[in-house]
């Protein structure tokens, strides 16, 4: 084997490599939206804002604080075209800090829309987070020379 021929098989080997670490580093689903409602010492249910989920199936949690020490419910809620509105899943906290992310819960539904819901009592002031995530993974393709 001569040195021309194993400095050629070398170069081969280096981008062969490259490509491999490229490829797994793309893998990861993709954060569409987080719906976000405050509660104030006004109000006993409030809403956040509508987080769409199009043509893809995705996954959600959610989180809830509450400022001043009362009980407050947070819930997961998706809306759909012509029907009603359906709970998905609910948390209620007297914690005055954020408490822990749900785990993930399935959105198999295509072509919705998804908001956070929360509720207390008139004195009540508190905050909820109902985050949706894509099913769908993008490829970001990078070329550096």
């Amino acid at each position: 084997m001569s040195l021309f021929s194993l400095k050629k098989n070398r170069k081969n080997i280096t981008l062969i490599g490259a490509c491999i670490i490229v490829a797994s580093v793309v893998d990861a689903a993709t954060i569409i939206g987080v719906s976000s409602v405050t509660l104030t010492d006004s109000q006993k249910s409030n809403t956040g804002n509508l987080v769409a989920l199009w043509s893809t199936s995705g996954k959600g949690r959610q989180r809830v604080k509450y400022d001043n020490g009362l009980k407050v419910t947070a819930t997961a809620i998706r809306v759909q075209k012509n029907w009603f509105d359906k709970e998905l899943k609910s948390m209620a906290t007297t914690a005055t800090s954020w408490s822990s992310w749900s785990s993930y819960f399935d959105l198999t539904e295509i072509n919705v829309g998804y908001y956070a819901k929360i509720e207390g009592t008139t004195v009540a002031m508190s905050k909820a987070e109902f985050e949706v995530v894509s099913n769908k993974q993008y490829i970001i393709i990078q070329h550096e020379t």
